[in-house]
């Protein structure tokens, strides 16, 4: 994992998909979610990324805590799209009409040669394991992940 990390920093490629590659392993959302965030939904002064649940798997907003480095990283690339509708806005769209695609992530992954042993969404998997290892509670795991059930009323 330390190697891909140091990977994903020395990524050659476009800068708004390395940006979301660096921030992926940050914050555990799905692919899609942070190939689709907009800058919106993000308040950097309070380091949260809230996300409506119509965007959602599951269908419930979802609040995602930031850390110091996530918040680096989303003020590092707003000077490039933040007067655009998408945080990672693609240079296939006029004005940042369009958001780089989720596979753009696993492409890059791909790219820098982990083909086979890594996935955009594999961070997911990890953040799960080694936070278990910690002694996380599972269900805060499960919530952060946004694979908390529904309670039923």
């Amino acid at each position: 994992m330390a190697q891909l990390l140091r990977d994903i920093d020395a990524y050659g490629g476009n800068f708004v998909v390395r940006t979301a590659l660096q921030i992926q392993p940050l914050i555990f959302a799905r692919p899609a979610n942070l190939a689709a965030a907009e800058w919106e939904e993000f308040d950097l002064d309070v380091a949260e990324w809230r996300i409506a649940a119509d965007k959602m798997k599951m269908k419930d907003a979802h609040i995602v805590p930031l850390s110091t480095q996530a918040v680096a990283l989303l003020r590092d690339i707003h000077p490039l799209t933040g007067n655009q509708r998408y945080v990672f806005a693609s240079n296939q769209g006029k004005n940042g009409e369009k958001h780089i695609s989720r596979e753009s992530i696993g492409a890059a992954i791909r790219r820098m040669g982990y083909q086979g042993q890594h996935t955009a969404h594999g961070f997911r998997t990890t953040a799960s394991t080694l936070l278990h290892e910690h002694g996380f509670h599972s269900d805060m795991i499960e919530r952060q992940l946004s694979h908390a059930e529904r309670v039923m009323g």
